[in-house]
């Protein structure tokens, strides 16, 4: 196959002997389902093991087991999936369904198709309940039938659309299904400065108050970090410090939303790496409950996940400075907002992208969540929760 983004997904243009196209989509649907099933993926991985190393598939062998589950892939790019993962040589069980469960480019793509909508509009007449397995639970049969039928009238419809689409509405597809794999979390910049301004005349006393939440494009993604803060300083320690103690900005007070007190950049940095006192008060939030615990740094030096990351010392400060007020500052740097970082409701917010952007503590906090996600290994099919309180 071509060596190009999403070819290591593709299936073999030649179908199988013997089999009509209605017969491949049959066998690829079956494949959808086993692929889904732990049992049948589990048994696929033991009969692709050896006598002598019963726990791991060797490397050289992946392929033909992801094939069995009808995913053909290179060589090359399974080794850029295991990379991925952290994985150079054998491949265990855990990371096998990894694998197995990756969803392909296609799969971004039609993601974004209205398909949970679709369902939901062809099980209105039984059921408004909430959750989809008591949706289903008390149908019968014959209306399992009806609901599929609606379904399959609806899944042509939006297909034949998607086939007839203008080339912009195409265009567009594509580059959100691009965007959502790509993830970023970068504001727009041609509408920035006005949100600015906007944002000026916004009280923000909550983390949970309401705001809009801007999501960068690919050029944003394509241009760097650097592009957006700045070059860090190459002597990390040095440049952290003097962005929290020296620099413009570092005595500027702000309202730490969840717990209600002013603090400044200097003070927490001084409170993080252990120079400093984090007074009681500051412990509490707006109910006066103990909340807050500042751990320190030797403490977590010691700790596995840092210990597998091989993270150094100013990136474990820098995760601690973040875990605590200052990721208002670095959010707003990030999003060039001023909303974030009020000194008191009704009064202007500063201006955190002028001089001073944190831009080696930002770089550092990107070392350091990298570092942390290539040492760490998660199930399958784990489900990730996201606080966005009532941002839109």
């Amino acid at each position: 196959t071509p060596d190009d983004f999403s070819s290591q997904y593709k299936r073999p243009c030649i179908r199988r002997v013997g089999f009509s196209e209605a017969d491949e989509i049959r066998a690829n649907v079956d494949n959808f389902f086993r692929r889904r099933d732990k049992q049948d993926v589990d048994g696929v991985f033991d009969r692709h093991t050896s006598s002598e190393r019963p726990f791991v598939i060797r490397k050289d062998k992946v392929g033909a087991a992801l094939e069995e589950l009808g995913l053909v892939r290179s060589v090359e790019h399974i080794t850029e999936d295991l990379a991925a993962f952290g994985v150079s040589d054998d491949v265990d069980k855990e990371t096998f369904s990894r694998l197995v469960q990756k969803p392909t480019p296609l799969e971004q793509s039609l993601s974004l198709l209205p398909l949970a909508g679709l369902l939901h509009s062809c099980l209105s007449f039984k059921s408004v309940k909430e959750n989809a397995t008591e949706a289903v639970a008390d149908l019968t049969d014959n209306e399992v039938d009806l609901v599929t039928s609606g379904f399959k009238d609806g899944l042509s419809k939006l297909i034949k659309q998607l086939r007839d689409g203008t080339s912009e509405e195409k265009a567009k597809l594509n580059a959100q299904s691009f965007d959502s794999m790509v993830d970023g979390n970068l504001g727009n910049l041609d509408t920035d400065a006005e949100k600015d301004k906007q944002g000026e005349n916004q009280e923000v006393e909550s983390k949970f108050n309401e705001r809009i939440a801007d999501a960068g494009n690919v050029e944003h993604f394509y241009k760097g970090l650097g592009n957006r803060v700045g070059s860090p300083n190459e002597d990390f320690e040095a440049g952290v410090e003097q962005e929290h103690c020296a620099k413009e900005g570092c005595d500027e007070s702000f309202v730490a939303l969840k717990y209600g007190f002013v603090t400044t950049p200097r003070h927490e940095y001084l409170i993080a790496k252990g120079d400093a006192e984090c007074p009681e008060e500051q412990t509490k939030d707006r109910e006066g409950r103990v909340v807050r615990r500042i751990p320190k740094l030797s403490e977590l030096m010691e700790l596995d996940t840092v210990r597998k990351a091989k993270l150094r010392d100013v990136e474990v400060l820098a995760l601690l400075l973040y875990t605590g007020p200052m990721y208002q500052v670095y959010n707003a740097v990030l999003r060039r907002s001023r909303a974030w970082t009020r000194q008191t409701p009704g009064q202007p917010a500063r201006d955190w992208t002028s001089n001073n952007r944190f831009a080696t503590t930002v770089h550092v906090l990107v070392s350091a969540v990298s570092k942390v996600a290539r040492s760490q290994r998660f199930a399958c099919g784990l489900q990730l929760y996201r606080g966005l309180g009532v941002v839109r």
